[in-house]
Parts: structure tokens; sequence; C-alpha cells
């Protein structure tokens, strides 16, 4: 039980890019999908990864201060 708690404290850091985690998977799923994706295609998608991206690194910016104080 000490595990699980210990894992659901570590996650709690990485909220931010745990909530967004889903929605490049997603756009690429649906760029696949499509028989001739066009523009807004290809752009949402590499919005949405650059965006998970971000959030990904201020994550772990904030982690990283937590753990240094």
């Amino acid at each position: 039980m000490k595990k699980l708690k210990k894992v659901f404290a570590w996650l709690n850091n990485f909220s931010g890019s745990l909530m967004f985690c889903w929605m490049p998977a997603w756009a690429i799923q649906d760029l696949l999908q499509i028989d001739e994706p066009d523009g807004w295609d290809y752009g949402i998608a590499i919005f949405l990864c650059l965006g998970f991206i971000f959030f990904l690194a201020a994550d772990i910016v904030g982690y990283r201060k937590k753990i240094k104080n």
C-alpha cells in the first residue's frame, strides 16, 4: 500500500502532462485514418504534439524545482 501511495504521489507531480497525454495520440490516430489528410490535419497533429512536449517540459522543471527544495 505504501508503494501505491508513492506512485500516486509521484504521478501527481505530472498532472498537466497526464491530463494532456491522450490528445497527441488521438490526433495522430485520426491523421492515419484519413485517406487524404490536408494541411489542417497535419497542423493540428503537430500543434498537439508540441503542446504535449511543452506541458511535459513544464512538469519536469516543476518537479526538479520541488525536489531541489
